[in-house]
């Protein structure tokens, strides 16, 4: 279990350091791309409260990384055999030029087969969490923010999740239960983590690239108990970000604007 559990975290080193390479490298890449959201004339609380709400929707297949997973070094067979519908809702706040305040709500599907085990498993999983969202491009820019049209930022976050899991045995189908939480239900606690890429479209509306990691304080997702809290749950997604910009009624910036250094 210990061998499984440090090839589940492995997988991430190489992504994780392609991602601080580029982030170094960046700020020169995208300096020239500026624009920004914020707006001047307010107080700190009303700012606040006005400005810089953002919702996104975002979908992608949800991979299951545990106890009866095998594919845990393929993630093309990971995503078709391993995996399941994804979908998140997020609401933020841009605090600041280069760290936002997000919850959101999520689902996330899964199914795996141990032919080795004798084991099938299908989950259902909600998810409600709370996160900072730190734009990298913005932190390492300071004090001269280049509010790039691109920029990568990283997400770090803590919730809740409530499991739905189901095993059978692969060969018959006839459900297992060998302990009474198999039979029902279960509420538990997860911390999550990931990157991503925002890309300005309009005005109103930028799309995102994310990739995002559940790590889950149990070992009841996939219903199977192999004695580790060693179950992930792993979600690429590809989003729509709608920007309010303010609640308040007020003039939004022009496209011909957007190009110019603006500092809150």
């Amino acid at each position: 279990m210990t061998e499984k559990t440090t090839l589940n975290h492995s997988r991430f080193t190489a992504p994780i350091t392609l991602l601080l390479v580029i982030l170094f490298l960046f700020p020169e890449m995208t300096i020239g791309q500026s624009r920004s959201r914020y707006k001047r004339g307010k107080g700190g609380f009303e700012k606040l409260i006005t400005n810089n709400w953002q919702a996104s929707v975002l979908v992608g297949p949800s991979m299951y990384y545990g106890d009866l997973s095998k594919y845990d070094s393929d993630p093309l067979k990971k995503m078709w055999h391993e995996s399941g519908p994804g979908l998140q809702l997020v609401v933020g706040n841009k605090l600041t030029s280069y760290m936002a305040f997000q919850g959101r709500v999520g689902y996330l599907g899964f199914e795996a087969t141990s032919e080795d085990l004798n084991r099938r498993t299908n989950g259902k999983v909600i998810t409600l969490g709370a996160n900072i969202l730190i734009d990298f491009v913005n932190l390492l820019s300071l004090p001269n923010e280049s509010y790039s049209d691109i920029y990568m930022y990283g997400v770090f976050g803590a919730g809740l999740v409530h499991i739905r899991s189901k095993l059978e045995n692969a060969t018959t189908g006839e459900q297992i239960i060998e302990y009474e939480w198999q039979n029902s239900p279960s509420n538990e606690s997860t911390f999550y983590f990931g990157f991503g890429l925002n890309k300005y479209l309009t005005p109103r509306f930028d799309v995102t690239f994310e990739f995002l990691v559940y790590k889950l304080q149990t070992d009841r997702a996939d219903a199977f108990f192999g004695g580790a809290n060693n179950d992930l749950l792993v979600m690429p997604t590809i989003g729509i970000k709608y920007n309010f910009n303010e609640l308040l009624p007020e003039r939004r910036l022009s496209q011909g604007q957007r190009n110019k250094r603006t500092r809150r």
